[in-house]
């Protein structure tokens, strides 16, 4: 999706593989509506499940990203380059990154993320998330049983700062 806006709803996207992205790539300025859809057991070189890149701002509502995994860094989502996502009711579970932010990799850009669960994901470094350079606003987020040698729950790195409101954040290792 590059320069565009389209509604995406009630699909799954499952079993694909990419460089950048192995579901779905959002990059230059592109604000699509992504609404109850699966993204499940994709692979990417850089990302596995969604990539959100160069001032994308999408609204993802009810969505499941769910077994996908990632070479690099974000196995199941990544927010990039002044992106400004707005991400209600998702699930982000069981993904995988070999590197950084098994479940969200965040850097340079600020989401809005609420009602979301982030659990049993798992990286080098921010099991749950990884924030390097950005900022957003979290609330109502769960945020269990994600695994990283560094941060199971949540890795801020290079000065990367958020608020995290009316959450919970257990059993990270």
């Amino acid at each position: 999706i590059r320069q565009s806006s389209p509604v995406i709803e009630n699909c799954c996207i499952t079993g694909c593989d990419g460089y950048e992205a192995g579901g779905i790539k959002c990059d230059y300025r592109s604000s699509p509506y992504i609404i109850d859809c699966l993204t499940i057991n994709n692979h990417g070189s850089y990302t596995g499940g969604i990539d959100l890149d160069n001032e994308s701002s999408p609204i993802i509502l009810n969505c499941d990203f769910s077994g996908n995994t990632s070479e690099s860094s974000a196995g199941g989502i990544a927010i990039r380059y002044a992106s400004e996502p707005v991400i209600i009711g998702c699930r982000i579970s069981n993904n995988h990154a070999t590197s950084y932010g098994g479940g969200v990799y965040l850097y340079k850009s600020a989401p809005r993320m609420m009602n979301c669960l982030i659990s049993g994901n798992s990286a080098e470094v921010g099991g749950g998330l990884i924030n390097s350079n950005g900022t957003g606003f979290l609330d109502n987020i769960t945020i269990v049983d994600n695994i990283a040698d560094f941060g199971g729950a949540i890795h801020c790195v290079y000065q990367g700062g958020m608020t995290i409101a009316n959450s919970i954040i257990r059993n990270n290792s």
